[in-house]
């Protein structure tokens, strides 16, 4: 499964963040399984601070769907708002205050199953992760990276 899209507040070490959120997602009752993701940080004209997109790459079996956005419970989509927020504001914070700062947002279409053998839905993720590479909101410069994510 490819969770897509998600759009993150700046913040200078966001290798570290992944990887917490890639900790955080390692629940008990979750086969085990090793959580992919690329990222890209952009910035608009308008914006002060850059941001990140996000795209997860996950065991369909290990992990169905994010869950309902709206629930408290401590579904894919809550652990990964903890998670983001902890490493933002480094102390432990409430699924209530994460879901209402809004700095994690989900795309609606961001959810795909994905096999080898399905071209048509390999060829829908692939049009999904273009969204990352588009050059209008892209910083260049020494020393500044745009795109990152897991190896292998």
């Amino acid at each position: 499964m490819v969770i897509g899209m998600m759009l993150l507040a700046d913040r200078h070490d966001v290798i570290s963040q992944l990887d917490q959120i890639r900790q955080a997602t390692n629940g008990k009752r979750v086969r085990k399984t090793t959580i992919r993701y690329v990222w890209a940080r952009e910035q608009t004209a308008e914006a002060v601070v850059p941001h990140y997109h996000l795209m997860f790459f996950l065991n369909g079996e290990a992990y169905c769907s994010l869950g309902n956005f709206k629930s408290k419970n401590m579904n894919l989509a809550n652990k990964i708002r903890v998670a983001w927020h902890r490493a933002v504001f480094e102390e432990d914070l409430s699924i209530d205050f994460c879901t209402e700062r809004g700095l994690v947002q989900f795309s609606e279409k961001g959810q795909h199953e994905i096999f080898s053998d399905d071209p048509v839905a390999i060829k829908k993720v692939l049009l999904h992760a273009a969204y990352l590479a588009k050059r209008e909101t892209k910083r260049r410069g020494v020393g500044y990276q745009c795109f990152g994510g897991t190896n292998k």
